[in-house]
């Protein structure tokens, strides 16, 4: 039988570890993401009033063997952040009787900055219903308590994807400029949106670039582009030029907002990589998907007909449809999340330094990151992607 003056030596050792340790607990740790189909752990069974594929096979069979309303074979990136931390998955806000204690999801497929899908909850309804739940916490645990959780928080957003899959959609030709307005304007409510969190009591923030959305099996297919030509270029130069624009938000936001910590993950680069190369990551296939009809099977995954080809082994495949990826893949972008990778695709800090800085609710924070005095990786800047467009 263990000693009980033992038990609660480890306890303590627990409660105070710093980031000089090799050894970190996260048991009082608090997560909230906010996104659309690539986060999306089931909320928009609650939203959709149509046939919502995800809720259907062959989505989530390779992990769960069974649908849950991720758009993946299996799980998505906040998963695998959630059981590096020893937390079990964080739950989608709009669950019945789900348990809020040490976050929530509020991401929800479809979404965008801009309300204008109606099957979706939009990036400024998430932040309410995060404002909601603060609210539930002040008096549940008092105000300081509360504070103290939201502030010690880690905020995981990934968003605007689907505002730029409509807006090429509906303007294919599309010149720079007329690009660079819309960003701007795309990015003038994602910052009113961020600093609305920051005002509830949100500090440590990771945010995601949008993918490189010329190069996605759908976007491909849409343009009647082959597997082996380059990517389409509109919707790619579209994608560069807002992670561009989006180092430049942070860098503002994280000058305002006193107290306030903001990483980038560089998204982009990171599935580019793997779909010029796959192979050199373990895929075979890093420009068709596993499920779909198609050039791409880009189309129809899970639909109510069949109607569909299934590939036998996801874990080959860096996408499972047309614009989301495999258990594997996303597994994959959790770990650079967590760890930088060997070329800072997270930075200045990775999702693990975010944990282990100490804010406190007055702004003060306490950094010892090893990557603290570093600003954001420059690659991103640059927008630098290997593969030709067309």
């Amino acid at each position: 039988m263990a000693n009980p003056n033992y038990m609660l030596f480890l306890v303590g050792l627990c409660v105070s570890v710093t980031l000089l340790s090799p050894f970190t607990c996260y048991a009082d740790y608090y997560f909230f993401i906010f996104g659309d189909s690539l986060y999306d752990p089931g909320n928009n069974q609650y939203v959709s009033q149509g046939y919502v594929p995800a809720y259907h096979k062959p989505y989530g069979t390779t992990f769960f063997n069974h649908s849950t309303g991720r758009f993946s074979d299996g799980r998505v990136v906040p998963d695998f952040i959630a059981a590096n931390l020893n937390l079990s998955f964080i739950p989608p806000y709009l669950e019945p009787d789900a348990n809020f204690t040490n976050g929530a999801s509020f991401a929800s497929a479809g979404a965008g900055v801009f309300d204008t899908n109606s099957e979706a909850i939009y990036f400024g309804k998430q932040v309410e219903m995060l404002k909601n739940l603060s609210l539930n916490w002040k008096a549940e645990l008092g105000d300081d308590e509360a504070s103290k959780r939201l502030a010690s928080a880690v905020y995981l957003i990934s968003m605007c994807g689907d505002d730029y899959f409509a807006y090429i959609t509906s303007n294919p030709n599309s010149t720079q400029s007329e690009q660079l307005i819309f960003i701007d304007s795309v990015l003038d409510d994602f910052k009113t949106y961020i600093k609305d969190i920051y005002n509830i009591g949100g500090r440590k923030f990771m945010i995601q670039t949008v993918a490189p959305i010329g190069c996605l099996p759908m976007m491909k297919q849409t343009y009647n582009l082959s597997p082996g030509d380059a990517c389409a270029g509109r919707p790619l130069t579209l994608s560069k030029l807002h992670n561009s624009q989006l180092v430049i938000a942070l860098e503002e936001l994280h000058t305002n907002l006193t107290g306030s910590v903001f990483s980038l993950f560089d998204y982009h680069r990171a599935m580019g990589d793997r779909i010029d190369n796959p192979a050199k990551y373990g895929f075979r296939e890093g420009g068709v998907a596993c499920c779909g009809t198609g050039s791409h099977r880009a189309d129809s995954c899970g639909e109510e007909t069949g109607d569909y080809e299934l590939c036998f082994n996801p874990h080959e495949y860096v996408f499972f449809d047309g614009g989301h990826n495999t258990d594997k893949a996303n597994y994959q972008m959790a770990d650079l999340m967590w760890t930088g990778g060997p070329d800072n695709i997270a930075s200045p800090h990775t999702m693990k330094d975010l944990f282990d800085l100490e804010i406190l609710p007055t702004a003060t924070t306490k950094i010892s990151s090893r990557k603290s005095g570093r600003g954001f990786n420059k690659q991103e800047r640059n927008c630098d992607r290997p593969s030709s467009i067309i």
